[in-house]
């Protein structure tokens, strides 16, 4: 009977969205292939436990494989970056609290950028998107939850980040 119990309770938490890591950041990609049930949070009741900060994103983009210099690389590839949350709450949900900044679901930049491979560097060209950040409590569902929102910042024209030849060897 425990293991039926403890079989359903992680059933419904990976239909909500729920990941048991609370430090894991659950992102757009990720919630996509899951069948997410509206929280009901109640419009506007976020409230901020740490004002907005920027954090890398978890992960790299690879950009450009088999890169070797000397040589200038001319970045043409388009970078993107999307909102995360450790709550399992849907876009909607998350929008619907009011966070102090505009929460974009993704971002795109496609600015060409060129690069220099110094002698005897091999490896690829990756991107980390910095995210603007903020951690709070709401009510969704008649309860309390708490955790962090993120999203792409976005400065100018183009998305935020850091561009960096990997190299590996």
């Amino acid at each position: 009977m425990r293991l039926f119990v403890l079989a359903l309770f992680s059933l419904a938490a990976l239909v909500a969205g729920v990941d048991f890591n609370t430090n894991h950041h659950i992102t757009g990609p990720e919630l996509a292939g899951r069948a997410l049930v509206k929280r009901s949070c109640d419009q506007g009741s976020w409230k901020v436990t740490r004002e907005a900060y920027t954090m890398p994103a978890n992960g790299s983009q690879p950009l450009i494989f088999g890169i070797s210099g000397p040589s200038r690389i001319l970045l043409t590839r388009t970078r993107k970056a999307s909102w995360s949350n450790t709550m399992g709450l849907s876009f909607e949900d998350a929008r619907s609290l009011n966070t102090s900044f505009e929460l974009r679901e993704t971002a795109e930049d496609s600015t060409e950028r060129e690069l220099i491979a110094q002698p005897g560097q091999f490896g690829h060209v990756a991107f980390t998107a910095i995210l603007l950040c903020e951690t709070g409590t709401a009510r969704c569902n008649g309860g309390e939850v708490s955790g962090e929102i993120c999203t792409p910042r976005v400065q100018g024209t183009g998305l935020d980040g850091v561009i960096n030849i990997v190299t590996t060897s």
